[in-house]
């Protein structure tokens, strides 16, 4: 829920607050469908209580011409949607054959309190379908972790070294044009407000429950990662997942991204148990039988490039 306001009297907004704890970490979610032309403000609201800095868009652009789907950002660079409560500056735009980064900047206006924003919006996936293929999905992917990683490595400087002025830290940003360089810096923000406190736990036995071999590799692997580990879950703020619907796309994207990181981190995997308990927490998680398989496939890919098969 939002803070009420005028326009939005029960500060009701279609998203569901997901936080799921794998191992050591609770990775967090906001699954949200996409702004309707009502609902922009509240939109930006959202990203603004939930100290969000990472947005993943998973709509086409065919769907963002429609008149149920607004574009709900500027297109220019340094151009500005004003909003009542906040404003949104495009700072820059980069676009490959199969994604768009976007930065912004986004201004509370009663306090010209700033945070960045990171906009990554995979291109040609219709709603209902699947992806143009598993490797142009797998590649957004690390795209979108390339951000997530350099958001948890800043809150880590901010722990350890306590935090500079808060210039520096809008000054520096990602390096958007590289998705892979992990020694660039951007801002953050560790101040947000409780609104992902309310959020439901996905508790999947799957991933705690694996057999005793796994779970003794676990422990070995993350006990000199547990201080850092349980720092950044407690001051990350979550990442916006959002497709047409908040739920078809968005739960494919979810489904196969906590699945490899259960790969990644030698825990079982079981797809289909994950995504019935993923469906408690948010309704129609993956449409269809064929976004389904696509979930497999992509896993398939993965582990044939990493080796692992």
């Amino acid at each position: 829920m939002l803070h009420s306001k005028q326009s939005n009297p029960t500060g009701y907004i279609n998203a569901s607050n997901i936080q799921i704890p794998i191992g050591n970490r609770i990775l967090k979610y906001i699954l949200a469908q996409a702004p309707l032309p009502d609902t922009i403000e509240d939109f930006w609201q959202m990203i603004w209580e939930s100290g969000s800095q990472l947005i993943v868009m998973l709509c086409g652009a065919q769907d963002c011409k429609g008149t149920t789907t607004p574009i709900y950002w500027p297109t220019k660079v340094m151009n500005k949607l004003r909003l009542s409560d906040h404003s949104v500056t495009l700072l820059s735009s980069t676009s490959s054959k199969h994604q768009v980064t976007m930065m912004f900047q986004l201004k509370q206006n009663s306090n010209g309190e700033r945070r960045t924003i990171y906009h990554l919006r995979l291109m040609d996936w219709e709603s209902g379908g699947i992806p143009p293929s598993e490797e142009s999905f797998l590649g957004f992917m690390d795209a979108v972790n390339s951000v997530r990683r350099h958001l948890e490595n800043e809150q880590l400087k901010e722990i350890d070294f306590g935090a500079g002025s808060k210039n520096s830290r809008n000054n520096c940003h990602v390096n958007l044009t590289h998705p892979t360089n992990r020694n660039t810096t951007q801002s953050t923000d560790l101040g947000y407000y409780n609104w992902c406190k309310k959020g439901l736990h996905v508790v999947n036995n799957a991933l705690h429950h694996s057999p005793s071999s796994h779970s003794n590799a676990l422990s070995s692997a993350f006990s000199s990662n547990r201080r850092n580990d349980v720092m950044v879950d407690a001051i990350v703020p979550p990442t916006v997942i959002h497709c047409l619907t908040g739920a078809h796309e968005s739960g494919v994207y979810l489904l196969v991204e906590l699945m490899i990181h259960c790969i990644e981190h030698n825990m079982y995997v079981d797809i289909s148990k994950t995504l019935a308990l993923l469906r408690q927490q948010r309704m129609c998680l993956v449409k269809n039988v064929e976004q389904y398989r696509f979930v497999y496939s992509a896993l398939i890919i993965y582990l044939q490039k990493s080796r692992l098969i």
